[in-house]
């Protein structure tokens, strides 16, 4: 066998010409894909509870002649819980996003005696409206802006709570567990990984020489660029649908 006269066909002149073309089209879809969810953010609120604080931690040392009472309410079990609300997206969860006018409900799976405080952040917000009912806590309809997080100081008086999965009630809203720090939440965060594989390809090829593949990539991803910035223009704002 001559090894030497052997070929192979990456040694084509068309080849490397035709591999950058066929990255640069790969680049087109997947630049116009993340446009697309970039253009069409998919806003979230997250929901989570933080601590659980029992407030008599063994209740079997205690004298029977004390009592711990909120008000003209005694309490068996009573315990500090914080819940906390994260709105993450591009955009602003108008209040309309509450489809008619419904609240987002919080099952805690534990009496909710009173909440105790409510904190918002930025600090230039208002606290969203709430109301308790029994184990629930219901939230809005009210406005949260992006990157907006609530956090809700409530005693409650039973065991340790488990929020209930809630229903998706909310009007072009993902509602999730977690507290909304993902480094993969944002489209845009694709777009750079893509855009650093695209210019990690683009310096092998050139550390090997091949300048026409070099060349055919550069050009289709430059268009690929061009295609996602009309995208990105034209592409219909997730935010004005609604549901009929």
């Amino acid at each position: 066998m001559d090894i030497a006269g052997s070929h192979h066909i990456w040694d084509s002149t068309a080849f490397w010409p035709v591999a950058g073309i066929v990255v640069g089209l790969l680049a087109i879809a997947a630049t116009v894909w993340v446009t697309l969810r970039a253009a069409n953010p998919k806003r979230r609120l997250y929901y989570a509870w933080l601590s659980d604080t029992p407030l008599i931690t063994r209740q079997h040392d205690l004298s029977e002649e004390l009592k711990v009472t909120y008000g003209t309410r005694q309490l068996v079990k009573p315990r500090i819980v914080t819940v906390q609300l994260v709105s993450r997206g591009r955009r602003d969860i108008a209040r309309e996003a509450f489809d008619e006018g419904k609240p987002v409900c919080l099952d805690l799976s534990t009496p909710i005696v009173q909440c105790v405080k409510v904190a918002t952040s930025p600090s230039d917000r208002p606290d969203p409206s709430y109301a308790l009912d029994g184990s629930k806590l219901l939230i809005g309809p009210s406005h949260f802006g992006k990157r907006q997080t609530t956090v809700f100081s409530l005693l409650l008086d039973g065991r340790t709570p488990e929020i209930v999965r809630p229903q998706q009630s909310l009007i072009d809203v993902e509602i999730r567990q977690g507290d909304g720090q993902t480094f993969f939440t944002s489209p845009t965060r694709w777009l750079f990984i893509a855009v650093v594989a695209l210019a990690a390809v683009a310096a092998v090829l050139a550390a090997l020489g091949q300048t026409a593949g070099v060349a055919g990539a550069a050009v289709a991803v430059v268009a690929g660029v061009a295609v996602a910035a009309t995208v990105a223009t034209y592409a219909p704002d997730s935010s004005r649908r609604r549901r009929g």
